[in-house]
């Protein structure tokens, strides 16, 4: 299987009521007989590397430890001498998880416990039923075959339908299958509906209640198509529809995991999102906007900005600065997002099921192998504010000047204060609000060259040169490059060829899907034979040649199909309907969806007193009471250091390209919305607003009409009475950090004393470090997060302070781990009242941290202090230290159940008013589209 982008989706099944907000997830379909793309794909990506690199060898066909062999589901059920590894849908109950996990008596692998996201994957996987596709063998699908993608484009006729002929040709395709099943188009959504059903598609906010009324009274036939043409024009279009294709370029404005390069940041990712909005909202043919993004340094540009199209090649994961990996990076996202073809299955060995053999991989190679990034980037603007700009020029030229001087100089320490100013001005460069915009461009090497077929992938096996060039069965020619050219200008003409197979129909399933919740190919980035047939291929077939025909015009294409009976449909379920077809594959309704968090979090914004409307612009970092009010789509997107929240509500992985935003239903959401200090302050601002309104119910008539776009019923009024006169003043979630615990730094001493404490001054949402970036410019590395973290230099290392609540007798249990294989390890000591009670030292392995007995006396200080080498780099370490009274109560305290990001505050409150904004913003209604 390809390698893909991390299957962010959860298995897990379950139903939470809170508040009285219903939220269900899906039943668990564990049946191995039934294991679905998408499993398929979590399984492959996921879990079975990690079962050949970290298991097989030791328990394979090779060698059976204790009897056990982890490469086929059926030998894991068997199990082997303490019996069966796994237990589906059982994860906490399976010996493999204790195993991995480290809390049985056997502990895998031996040699040190994998990563926290490793194991929650292996929990996932084994709690939806350890689903694991089993593929048998054959031969490539050979070009000639019939498989529908690969053939050309069959242009079809509209069809006749029985009964009146729908204008639009969309509904004749659907009807038509919908006749042959007995079944026809649900009944017109109500106005209201419909309106917000257009506006968060379009633009990804909620209409206002003046917009509903209009819309309510017009009644001319051509009003809807109005209202089309009129958010197509508006600017938050190009802003909504951005996010979908940054998902799919795999958008990230951090390099992923780096050594020793302190500055993680792309100081410039924000110009190829900026480029992104501008070419949607002037509905650029997308031929061009998908050329530009390969070979714009090959074209004639009319505006200089787009130079910045580049950053589809150049925003992607860095893999350490392993060129192989990063080509093969640019190879997926050009092939499995512009083509819908699994082209790195190639890396090692032919396709196993498409017609990609393995010189189609290397001919790609050759052309990303033949391309460079220069070291000095264009400038595309200038800075909005010309005093940030000059004052961003001036401390740079100073930079600048002394690393000039360094450079003439000899000796350590001059060679030491270079490294650290070329450090200084990166983090300058990538912060500094008056750093003119850059366009992250490729440009081709001076002499390009062919590439080798590497056998098995293995660069130790160089086998036959192959001509740069294009996967040969997207091309009706093969693609001829020129000897001085790289070939992206030439793979670019025959992705956009009209005569190319895949590029429509790849583009407009997307487009479909976006608007739908799923595609008519509902693998979108997998059009091969192991991918799903389309559910109406005519009508697939017929929106990519009439997409071709009217220009790559992807506005007269949404135009299309929003302004379709098929689209304007109710969501509501009918009994036939779900009888003839439970998964709406046929279109007989509309799909019911869930805001996403990107609508979710602008619609708040929206609601509760305005959203900052600004277009374009560096990113901002979510987290902390002075967040700008601005749309999420400029949230900072860290692909090392994914923020939980967006993990909790399914923010695709931006280490590749992410075909479908999977939706999950988990307490974390539910409990997010209810005790989320950023959400109550959402609720109290819109209690705020509404605050004018001279009695009870016409109050909460403005406060329905501005989150629900309606007036609330007469049965609504009587509720919103009882609770306002139950509800007293409510505690916010601001309990916060509890009082034992602080996170902070100092300096672990020779003689074991802690040189000063100083609390973290910053909280991302799941870690205390110095600032909104890693690393901070004063405080470096150092990090504390539920479990571990990373210490800074020696003047920094993390410090977890725990405070006795009384006089107490302590024992102290944990488990300093230091995963890395490389680097010098990690230090970490355990302070009594400033006294050390215990010391330990770990490289590549983990250690137990045991202090037998500790008395403290109520105030005194317990601090669990990691400190580095003589080396900062590969220090990241896990330790989340118990402590357990002696005495009779035996009372605990854990370091990762009990961490916490926010301060306590004293009297905060909620009034009736804050806490029935709040309760509203929990409604499905809110939530949901329909």
């Amino acid at each position: 299987m390809a390698k893909g982008g991390r299957v962010t989706t959860r298995f897990a099944a379950g139903v939470l009521a809170v508040g009285g907000v219903l939220w269900a997830a899906a039943g668990l379909a564990a049946a191995q007989a039934q294991v679905s793309n998408r499993q398929a794909a979590f399984f492959e990506n996921r879990i079975r590397p990690v079962l050949i690199e970290r298991c097989v060898s030791c328990h394979g066909p090779t060698k059976q430890f204790n009897g056990f062999r982890a490469d086929s589901r059926a030998a894991m059920l068997k199990g082997g001498d303490r019996g069966p590894a796994m237990a589906p849908g059982k994860p906490d109950e399976s010996l493999l998880l204790k195993a991995l996990r480290h809390t049985g008596d056997v502990k895998m692998p031996p040699t040190g416990k994998l990563p926290d996201d490793v194991l929650e994957d292996v929990a996932e996987w084994i709690r939806a039923g350890a689903p694991w596709p089993e593929y048998v063998e054959k031969k490539p699908v050979a070009r000639s075959q019939p498989h529908w993608a690969f053939q050309p484009l069959t242009y079809p006729e509209v069809p006749r339908v029985k009964g009146p002929q729908p204008e639009n040709p969309i509904d004749r395709f659907v009807l038509k299958r919908l006749q042959e099943k007995g079944l026809g188009f649900s009944a017109p959504s109500t106005p209201r509906q419909l309106l917000r059903r257009l506006f968060y598609d379009m633009l990804g906010t909620p209409p206002t209640p003046n917009e509903v009324e209009a819309v309510e009274r017009e009644k001319s036939p051509a009003a809807w198509e109005q209202w089309v043409d009129r958010v197509l024009d508006d600017p938050r279009y190009g802003e909504r529809w951005a996010r979908h294709w940054l998902d799919v370029a795999r958008y990230s404005d951090t390099v992923g995991y780096m050594v020793g390069d302190p500055e993680r940041r792309y100081a410039y990712a924000y110009t190829y999102r900026d480029y992104v909005i501008r070419s949607l909202n002037s509905d650029k043919p997308y031929d061009r906007f998908m050329m530009e993004q390969l070979a714009a340094d090959k074209l004639k540009l009319d505006d200089p900005r787009d130079q910045a199209a580049l950053g589809f090649l150049t925003v992607g994961n860095r893999y350490l600065n392993n060129r192989v990996e990063i080509i093969d990076d640019r190879i997926d996202v050009v092939t499995r997002g512009l083509q819908g073809l699994t082209v790195q299955c190639a890396r090692c060995h032919d396709h196993k099921f498409d017609p990609v053999p393995t010189a189609d991989y290397y001919a790609l190679y050759g052309v990303f192998n033949a391309t460079m990034e220069p070291n000095e980037l264009p400038l595309i603007g200038k800075a909005p504010d010309p005093k940030d700009e000059e004052a961003f020029r001036l401390e740079a030229e100073r930079m600048e000047k002394r690393m000039a001087e360094l450079r003439k100089m000899s000796g350590e320490k001059a060679e030491k204060e270079l490294g650290e100013l070329r450090e200084q001005l990166k983090r300058h460069i990538a912060g500094h609000p008056g750093a003119p915009p850059r366009a992250m461009v490729v440009k081709d090497v001076p002499n390009p060259a062919n590439a080798r077929i590497l056998k098995r992938g293995n660069p130790g096996t160089p086998g036959d040169e192959t001509p740069r060039g294009f996967v040969t069965l997207a091309s009706r020619n093969p693609v001829a490059v020129a000897k001085d050219s790289s070939g992206r200008l030439e793979v670019a003409q025959a992705i956009a060829s009209p005569a190319n197979p895949l590029t429509a129909r790849v583009l407009v399933n997307r487009v479909w899907q976006w608007h739908f919740g799923f595609g008519l190919v509902p693998t979108p980035s997998d059009f091969g034979t192991r991918g799903d047939p389309p559910s109406h291929p005519e009508l697939l077939d017929y929106l990519a040649g009439r997409f071709m025909k009217e220009g790559w015009s992807l506005k007269r294409l949404h135009r299309l199909i929003l302004t379709s009976q098929t689209y304007c449909q109710a969501s509501d379920a009918r009994a036939a309907g779900v009888n003839v077809d439970p998964d709406n594959r046929l279109l007989w309704r509309q799909n019911r969806r869930r805001l996403d968090f990107e609508q979710l979090r602008d619609t708040m914004l929206t609601v509760s007193g305005g959203m900052d409307r600004t277009v374009g612009g560096r990113s901002f970092v979510m987290g902390g009471a002075d967040e700008p009010r601005r749309r999420t789509l400029y949230a900072f997107v860290d692909r090392q250091f994914m923020p939980t929240l967006l993990r909790t509500f399914d923010f695709p992985d931006a280490n590749a390209h992410a075909p479908i935003r999977y939706t999950t239903t988990v307490p974390q959401q539910s409990l997010f919305m209810l005790n989320s200090p950023w959400v109550q302050q959402r609720a109290s601002e819109c209690a705020a607003v509404s605050a004018a309104a001279p009695t009870l119910p016409a109050r909460v008539t403005a406060l329905f009409r501005t989150l629900l776009q309606r007036s609330p019923t007469r049965e609504e009024l009587d509720l919103a009475r009882q609770f306002l006169s139950r509800v007293e003043t409510l505690p916010t979630a601001a309990a916060g950090i509890p009082a034992e615990w602080r996170y902070g730094f100092g300096e672990l001493t020779d003689d074991g004393r802690l040189s000063g404490f100083t609390p973290l001054p910053h909280f991302t949402g799941k870690a205390f470090q110095g600032g909104k970036q890693l690393p901070d410019p004063q405080l470096g590395w150092v990090t504390l997060n539920a479990v571990g973290g990373h210490p800074g230099d020696r003047a920094h290392a993390a410090v977890r302070r725990w405070i006795a609540p009384r006089d107490l007798r302590l024992e102290v249990s944990g488990t300093l781990a230091h995963p890395a294989d490389q680097g010098d390890g990690v230090i970490g000591a355990v302070l009594a009242a400033g006294r050390e009670v215990g010391r330990w030292k770990v490289r590549d392995g983990q250690v137990e941290t045991r202090v037998a007995s500790v008395l403290l006396k109520k105030g005194e200080t317990l601090d669990f202090v990691t400190a580095s080498g003589e080396s900062v780099s590969f220090d990241g370490f896990s330790w989340a230290p118990r402590i357990r009274e002696t005495a009779a109560s035996s009372e605990s305290w854990d370091a990762a159940a009990e961490f916490s990001g926010e301060k306590p505050k004293a009297n905060a409150t909620l009034s009736p008013w804050d806490a029935y904004a709040q309760a509203l913003l929990l409604t499905n209604e809110f939530l949901y589209v329909d």
